[in-house]
């Protein structure tokens, strides 16, 4: 019997993503590419023989109430009617940057009690609630997401290399999506992207929330020319914001580009290579 996992909770970044329609509850269906990089945190638990579910995160205080690691372990409790589990992260993935760090976690938990009490596959259905990424992030990979992050398919991506950018400063998500709803963005067609860059003809990265995000945060423009600079052609900001990323398929090009963008970054800005 298992009674103790460590698993690592991957960040992801989005390649596309396009913005639908707002369903009556609030929220927005979307369309998008996302792939997992080699940027985790750790994520790990111990089963409990008691009903008592505690986490800790090493470095930083967190409200249990709104933490979704902590929300995914007591709704998976409660449908499955397991055990409890002690639980500690540590975090590497930063926050407010569109990397999908909280969405991580509550994935990584998942898949922590699956194996710990020998639950069934969690079906996204269920992972849904707790946010919109957590489906993908329990997953992983490179998947096309759907709607509010319920439908996840496979999808044919080249391997490619990416230099992701985290700013000084985050952004919130409610603040880039109640702006968008009021300013729009860019159309970013989903169809259209996964033709060309499989089709090896140029392509375009794009993401709908990238404008709002931008004008809350002005580091975004400030780090895409970074990336401009250093010659990535393919640039976007990842999520809602505020990391950003450049792609490059040439191995040997990426290296270059890489080497040239860490010469001109300035120190409050952060380089993650994967």
């Amino acid at each position: 019997m298992v009674k103790k996992i460590k698993l690592r909770a991957y960040a992801k970044i989005n390649l596309g993503l396009n913005v639908l329609d707002k369903r009556e509850n609030g929220k927005h269906c979307l369309d998008s590419i996302m792939t997992t990089i080699n940027l985790y945190d750790t994520v790990i638990a111990k089963k409990r023989k008691d009903g008592a579910i505690n986490i800790v995160y090493r470095g930083f205080e967190i409200d249990k109430n709104a933490d979704n690691a902590f929300k995914t372990a007591l709704m998976l409790q409660k449908r499955y009617q397991t055990g409890g589990a002690d639980i500690y992260i540590k975090k590497r993935i930063p926050s407010r940057a569109g990397l999908g760090g909280s969405s991580a976690d509550a994935a990584a938990v998942a898949k922590c009690f699956r194996r710990l009490y020998g639950l069934p596959d969690i079906p996204c259905s269920l992972l849904v609630e707790i946010g919109s990424d957590t489906p993908f992030m329990y997953h992983g990979g490179t998947k096309r997401v759907k709607g509010i992050g319920e439908t996840v398919e496979q999808v044919l991506w080249p391997k490619a290399y990416y230099a992701v950018i985290t700013c000084p400063d985050g952004v919130s998500t409610k603040q880039v999506f109640d702006l968008y709803d009021q300013t729009g963005g860019d159309n970013c067609d989903i169809d259209k992207l996964l033709a060309d860059v499989n089709g090896d003809r140029p392509f375009r990265l794009c993401n709908s929330l990238q404008k709002a995000a931008a004008m809350l945060n002005p580091q975004i423009e400030k780090a895409l020319s970074f990336l401009r600079q250093a010659g990535f052609e393919n640039t976007v900001m990842t999520g809602s914001g505020s990391a950003v990323v450049g792609m490059e398929k040439n191995k040997k090009a990426y290296l270059a580009k890489t080497k040239k963008l860490k010469n001109i970054l300035p120190s409050e800005y952060r380089l993650y290579k994967t």
